[in-house]
């Protein structure tokens, strides 16, 4: 991209679930089948980034996505690129706008520049 200073780097940013055991899905038929599953379900939450420059993906797992889990996943993008400022691009989750994310871009400045991505409307029409 033409308007990405030259001491900052492009990031693009989200976040998903990883379920471990298949979910079971209702199916329409005469008679119920017996599945057999493994347990409770099991998921790993994925914060993830890419470098839209050098393709570069960043990544941190953890057991919830909260706020506080969103600024370990910044700090650990401020460590893998020092001295360098940051434009990341990602929606408008919840998590991403919290108090305590708020306060940690104030403290370190101008290093993180978050850019949210406009809200979708849906036409029922």
């Amino acid at each position: 991209m033409k308007n990405v200073p030259k001491d900052s780097v492009l990031l693009f940013e989200d976040e998903t679930e990883l379920h471990l055991n298949p979910n079971i899905e209702r199916k329409w038929q005469s008679c119920q089948e017996r599945i057999l599953a493994a347990g409770q379900d099991r998921k790993i939450n994925l914060f993830g980034v890419v470098n839209y420059e050098t393709e570069e993906v960043h990544h941190r797992h953890c057991r919830r996505k909260r706020g506080v889990d969103f600024i370990g996943f910044l700090w650990q993008l401020l460590r893998a690129y020092p001295g360098k400022k940051m434009l990341i691009v990602l929606d408008n989750y919840v998590i991403h706008k919290t108090q305590k994310v708020l306060e940690l871009l104030q403290k370190i400045g101008e290093r993180i520049r978050l850019i949210f991505l406009p809200t979708q409307k849906w036409d029922n029409q």
